[in-house]
């Protein structure tokens, strides 16, 4: 065999090996634009064989209301590398799945070349980014959500039901059918938005493509020869030594990192290795393909930080920044059904302060506010307990809630309560009962039982409450019941 011959099997193990290595869809179209070939993985995302796909047949798998743009695209396009005006072409578009789901992608093409020169036909990629688009479609949603919550405060917390999907789960091993040429490689290679590389078993770069060049901000000639910790860097190559050393033991591996550049930036990679074999099996080196994450990474961050905020905005209020009315119903509830176990005392404290509408009358809302978030701060500050619960009930209404706490417990509470915002000396010129802010409370406490629900723990508070009123104001009462 002479040289010439096992370079040209040699190149044909690495054109069958590195497509094998690639999870995207491959086709090639003869000069004026059929289908003449498309790859296993072009045939899985749009759920048709390879007979269907070819010559016009492709166009079944493009959405039926992006069938005639795309179509009038790639025409043009022909229509001017034929005219030697154009030389590339990508856009995004819509693409039924097997189950008829709508997915996107974004697909490249360049024209192909023979040795002399003269147009053959086109090569091109075609890559799922369903999930980014996804990605970007929830992230534009929950920011609606989020200022809706802001500006509105009584809407309900929408609940992130969705997680973000790997940006590419399926890596199924594919076989191209291509010419055996170092040109035709360089360019099917060099249209695939992903950094591909081949190192040999001794750590060497034996080949680039265009996007590695672009990813290390390095040239294809600096790159080739040298050993992979003097182009990665070695802090980077460190933490993934001991994948490379399984990989060239014969396992496929996957693994996300930071890369950080020459240049001091930063940006965060999907790597897929595969081993690379000769014909008798053993393991000569290995292919790398690595993505680019950084916009999905920061779209998951932004995500929590959105997920972050509006869990805070559901159980705060955003006047007095205590709990709001649903955290005093879910952690009541909680109590109640904890305390029905142990059978221990449950106390709720109830508290309105006195001819408000008075006060907002006569200093104004804004004042009013004010006034709210003094007595919410006062009534949080008397209470000493992390287990107890300070809430906003409704308007100037608040609530205590005290676990085990027996009546005589949520006496000295409500003491203490009534006494610092007594104390506090808010002017209050409109009231009935002096020249200062004064509140009623109403005091009440159970054992819960099978027998009874929370809804009774807040009535009996009510009552006295109500109670209170009824005898003046600006005093605290308690219930009487036969619970405890």
């Amino acid at each position: 065999m002479n040289d010439s011959s096992k370079s040209s099997q040699d190149q044909a193990t690495l054109y069958r090996i590195l497509c094998e290595a690639i999870p995207l869809g491959i086709f090639r179209n003869d000069v004026t634009g059929q289908c003449i070939y498309a790859n296993q993985k072009l045939q899985e995302m749009s759920g048709l064989s390879q007979e269907e796909i070819l010559g016009d047949g492709w166009k079944k798998m493009v959405h039926p209301e992006d069938q005639e743009w795309l179509s009038f695209i790639w025409s043009h396009f022909v229509e001017q590398v034929n005219l030697g005006h154009q030389s590339h072409y990508q856009l995004e578009y819509r693409y039924l799945n097997q189950d008829n789901s709508v997915g996107w992608a974004f697909v490249q093409a360049v024209p192909e070349y023979s040795s002399l020169g003269q147009l053959v036909g086109f090569i091109g990629s075609t890559l799922d980014i369903t999930q980014r688009k996804r990605a970007e479609e929830i992230l534009t949603d929950y920011s609606h959500k989020l200022e809706n919550e802001v500006n509105q405060r009584t809407q309900e917390l929408v609940i992130i039901n969705e997680q973000l999907q790997q940006e590419i789960n399926e890596r199924k091993k594919v076989e191209l059918a291509l010419r055996n040429s170092q040109k035709q490689l360089k360019e099917i290679t060099d249209s695939i938005h992903a950094g591909i590389a081949y190192v040999d078993q001794k750590g060497k770069y034996h080949f680039v493509n265009k996007f590695y060049e672009l990813q290390f901000n390095r040239s294809r000639e600096t790159m080739i020869g040298k050993y992979v910790w003097e182009v990665m860097g070695k802090e980077t190559y460190n933490n993934v030594n001991h994948l490379i050393d399984q990989v060239l033991k014969g396992e496929s591996k996957h693994i996300e990192f930071d890369i950080t550049y020459e240049t001091g930036n930063t940006s965060y990679s999907s790597c897929f290795l595969t081993p690379a074999f000769d014909e008798t099996e053993k393991v000569i080196g290995y292919y790398t393909v690595v993505f680019d994450i950084t916009e999905r990474r920061n779209l998951e961050q932004s995500l929590k930080k959105a997920n972050k905020k509006l869990s805070y905005l559901a159980v705060v209020d955003d006047l007095t920044e205590i709990a709001n009315r649903r955290r005093f119903d879910d952690f009541l509830n909680k109590e109640w059904r904890r305390l029905l176990r142990t059978q221990d005392p449950l106390s709720l404290i109830l508290l309105d302060v006195d001819f408000f509408k008075c006060y907002n009358d006569y200093y104004g809302h804004p004042k009013g506010d004010d006034c709210l978030v003094k007595i919410a701060q006062l009534a949080n500050n008397s209470v000493s307990r992390c287990s107890d619960l300070v809430a906003r009930y409704g308007g100037e209404e608040f609530a205590v809630i005290l676990p085990n706490t027996d009546k005589r417990g949520a006496i000295i509470v409500a003491q203490r309560i009534h006494q610092n915002i007594r104390n506090a000396r808010i002017p209050h010129e409109t009231s009935k009962k002096g020249s200062i802010i004064s509140v009623s409370l109403g005091v009440a406490c159970l054992i819960p039982s099978l027998q009874e629900s929370p809804k009774n723990l807040i009535n009996l508070a009510d009552q006295a409450l109500y109670q209170a009123k009824n005898q003046g104001r600006d005093r605290f009462c308690v219930a009487k019941n036969n619970n405890i």
